[in-house]
C-alpha cells in the first residue's frame, strides 16, 4: 500500500471526532514507512489544542505546511502542549522549530529512565535538558519542559481529556532512547495513541497492513515489547492508532487483542 494514497498523507484529517492525523513518508534507504502526527483538539469552546509527536527531520517543511493549513480553519487557536511518545528522532524532528514559532508551547516528556542536564546556558542564564536521537542531541530549556510521572499521570493539565498511560516499565530502544515510552488515551473517543509499541505496516504496496513488533536491539528489549503489547491489548479502550500505520482507521482493539495471543515471552 502507497503512504501516498492514505487520505492524511501530508495533511491534517479528522479521524475522530476531534482527533486529526498526518502523515508523512519516512525513508529508509529503498524502505519507505509511514510517521504519523496527531493534532487533539482538548478543549473546542477555548480552541486549544495539543500535538503528539513532530515528524522525522527530513519532513520538517512538509509538516509546518499542514499545521499551517490546517489552522487557517481555526482562528485564534492555542497549540499549548507537544507531546513526545519517545525521542526517537523520527518523533522528535520539528521540536526546536515548534518551539522557536511557537513562544509559550512547552514540550511534554514521560518520566525518563535517565535523562541528561547540563549546566550551560541558553539565552544567557538557563539550565537545559538534552534528549538524545539518533541525529545528536536536541538541547531545550528546561523552563519549557514537563515531566509526567509514573503514578502522577493525574498532574497532567488535560488528565481528563487526554490520559497519559505508562504502558510497561521500560523504554523502546533503537539506538539511543532517554525519554520513557509513553501513550495517551484520549477518553472521549476510547482511542489511545501508542508510539512505536507497534506497528501496522504493509510489505509492498500492493498488500493490506498487517500488525508487527517494532525492531528493538536486544532478546530483553523484545521481551519488553511484547510485554507492552498485552498490556495495551488488556486496556479498555477502541481504537489502537500506531506511529507507523499503513491503514487510514488504526487497528481495533480486537485485533490488537488477536495479535498479542500469538506473542510468547
Amino acid at each position: 500500500m502507497s503512504i501516498s494514497t492514505l487520505q492524511d498523507f501530508e495533511n491534517f484529517i479528522e479521524i475522530f471526532p476531534n482527533i486529526y492525523r498526518a502523515t508523512f513518508n519516512l525513508q529508509f534507504g529503498p524502505l519507505h514507512w509511514p510517521v504519523s502526527i496527531f493534532l487533539i483538539n482538548v478543549e473546542p469552546s477555548n480552541n486549544i489544542w495539543i500535538l503528539i509527536d513532530t515528524a522525522d527531520p527530513d519532513n520538517i517543511s512538509k509538516f509546518f505546511t499542514a499545521l499551517t493549513q490546517h489552522f487557517l480553519k481555526f482562528p485564534n487557536y492555542q497549540l499549548k502542549y507537544i507531546l513526545l511518545t519517545h525521542d526517537h528522532f523520527d518523533h522528535t524532528g520539528s521540536i526546536l522549530r515548534l518551539l522557536d514559532e511557537y513562544k509559550d508551547i512547552k514540550l511534554v516528556l514521560g518520566e525518563p529512565e535517565s535523562f541528561h542536564t547540563n549546566n550551560k546556558n541558553v539565552n544567557g542564564n538557563t539550565h537545559t535538558q538534552q534528549l538524545a536521537t539518533v541525529e545528536g542531541k536536541i538541547t531545550v530549556d528546561k523552563n519549557r519542559i514537563v515531566m509526567i510521572k509514573r503514578e502522577k499521570e493525574e498532574e497532567f493539565e488535560f488528565f481528563n481529556v487526554l490520559k497519559p498511560i505508562f504502558i510497561a516499565d521500560h523504554t523502546l530502544e533503537f539506538v539511543s532512547n532517554n525519554i520513557g515510552s509513553i501513550s495517551y488515551l484520549h477518553i472521549p473517543t476510547n482511542c489511545i495513541m501508542v508510539g512505536d509499541s507497534l506497528m501496522n505496516l504493509s510489505t509492498s504496496q500492493c498488500s493490506e497492513p498487517v500488525i508487527s513488533l517494532p525492531f528493538t536491539s536486544t532478546p530483553s528489549h523484545l521481551n519488553s515489547v511484547k510485554e507492552s503489547i498485552k498490556n495495551i491489548a488488556r486496556l479498555d479502550v477502541k481504537i489502537v492508532f500506531p506511529a507507523h500505520d499503513h491503514s487510514q482507521k488504526g487497528l481495533s482493539i480486537n485485533d490488537v487483542r488477536a495479535f498479542a495471543n500469538t506473542l510468547k515471552t
